[in-house]
């Protein structure tokens, strides 16, 4: 590190032995000035390559004090603590949506980017330095730099080519996240001149919305982190959220399907994975004929009952709270998140299904209509002797969201009558299922309903 942003000693020393020597011996430096030149400052040169070293400097630091952090933060995430099996699980399932919710990977990974920009900054410097000493040398370094530069670009420009590229790296994918809307907003130009103007304005605007978006979703974020509203039995949704997107165990996926219709589902949490995978899992559970129609597979009956239930849930729930059909996806997250369905049918295939279990052919039939959006109502009533209780009990809660839905109210107001005449007879139901079918009446005579106690599992 060159030591000339300040004036340099040794020409003043110089200047010094040369005056002394001409003092006693009169006849040597007869044409010297002895006089000191003022230092006019460093040139433009050296400031500029003096800077490119100490941000490459405070680069390197800053990721080594990330890295340190880094190490700490994984630490704590590993940390078991103590308490019951159930207790440490739910602490857990915290740690983990709190790593979505802070964006702890994109964190991490601007550590290694800092290193990155320190080396490139370091290399710049010091072949501009060499430069100004000799030729030859500079020329190594800033071919070893280049090359390190266009291999880096290489590897970026491979990885936005093919998303299975195993050289992906954090500048390929926010590059292909900026080339997607930059797609997005070119298809919108080809629209017309009226549509080409408010894509302008929204264009144009986009900036401070997204800033002033972040920051209020920072914001919410923080407030709803240290809001002592933030129970423990938030993390039961997401739990069973991480089990249905990870696991491949039939049995497992079976029992935490059961126990989605039995907590409440926050509206802000994204379950496009979930359904994604209850949707697969209750196909996979028919089989093809001879004739292409499905049938279903032995022994598969109970998985494809909570399945059903479950995906209906969820989906009548989210159908309901958005107001837009619910598109089945895989994004939440690219290391949990099912990259492509696993199902070789969709549920167009339940069309020709035949089947003698009236419980199993609501199910196929109620998928058909609010998925599909048939708008047709379908064949079996819930008024059917041979659908039992329980399976009216779950309906209790998705009916809720089909009578507050336009598009469905007028096919559910003749069920919503027989689930209320079913079950509020003695013996009574559990009160969570009784409020259900009060508030069924409700809805019935037109009465308004807040959404956010629609979403409530225990209204009783």
């Amino acid at each position: 590190m060159q030591q000339n942003l300040a004036p340099d000693p040794t020409t003043e020393t110089n200047m010094l032995l040369k005056k002394l020597i001409h003092t006693v011996n009169n006849s040597t430096f007869l044409d010297v000035n002895f006089d000191t030149p003022p230092w006019t400052g460093p040139g433009s040169t050296e400031i500029w390559v003096q800077s490119l070293i100490y941000a490459s400097l405070s680069a390197s630091l800053l990721a080594a004090l990330g890295a340190m952090l880094g190490k700490q933060w994984l630490n704590h995430f590993q940390h078991f603590g103590h308490g019951t099996v159930d207790g440490r699980g739910r602490q857990r399932q915290r740690k983990l949506d709190a790593l979505y919710a802070w964006h702890f990977n994109a964190v991490l990974e601007g550590l290694p980017v800092l290193l990155q920009l320190s080396l490139l900054l370091f290399g710049v410097a010091l072949g501009a330095n060499l430069w100004t000493e000799q030729h030859i040398v500079a020329c190594i370094v800033i071919g070893a730099t280049t090359s390190g530069a266009v291999f880096y670009a290489l590897i970026v420009i491979a990885a936005l080519i093919s998303d299975v590229c195993p050289f992906q790296t954090p500048a390929s994918n926010r590059l292909r996240s900026i080339g997607q809307r930059v797609v997005r907003f070119h298809n919108v130009l080809q629209k017309g001149n009226q549509t080409i103007l408010s894509s302008f304005l929204r264009f144009v605007s986009y900036i401070p919305c997204t800033i002033i978006t972040s920051l209020h979703s920072f914001a919410s974020c923080i407030s709803h982190r240290l809001s002592s509203q933030y129970a423990i039995e938030n993390t039961d949704a997401p739990c069973i959220r991480w089990l249905l997107e990870t696991s491949d165990d039939p049995d497992v996926i079976t029992t935490a399907a059961s126990l989605v219709p039995e907590v409440e589902w926050p509206p802000d949490l994204d379950v496009s994975c979930a359904l994604l995978r209850l949707r697969d899992t209750f196909l996979n559970c028919f089989e093809n004929t001879e004739y292409g129609q499905p049938k279903l597979s032995d022994f598969s009956r109970d998985c494809a009952i909570a399945c059903g239930k479950a995906f209906l849930h969820l989906y009548i729930e989210r159908r309901s709270l958005d107001a837009r059909p619910v598109f089945l996806r895989a994004t939440h997250d690219p290391e949990f998140a099912l990259t492509s369905s696993s199902c070789l049918h969709d549920v167009h295939w339940l069309t020709w299904t035949r089947q003698n279990d009236p419980e199993l052919s609501f199910i196929c039939d109620l998928i058909l209509e609010i998925v599909l959006d048939l708008g047709v109502s379908i064949p079996i009533s819930l008024g059917n002797s041979k659908i039992p209780d329980t399976f009216l009990m779950w309906m209790s809660h998705p009916l809720l969201h089909c009578l507050s839905a336009d598009q469905y109210a007028r096919f559910w107001r003749r069920r919503a009558l027989d689930v209320v005449e079913r079950l509020l007879v003695l013996p009574l139901p559990p009160t969570n299922v009784i409020a259900n079918c009060l508030m069924a009446a409700g809805l019935l005579l037109d009465q308004l309903v807040d959404p956010n106690q629609l979403v409530s599992t225990n209204k009783g």
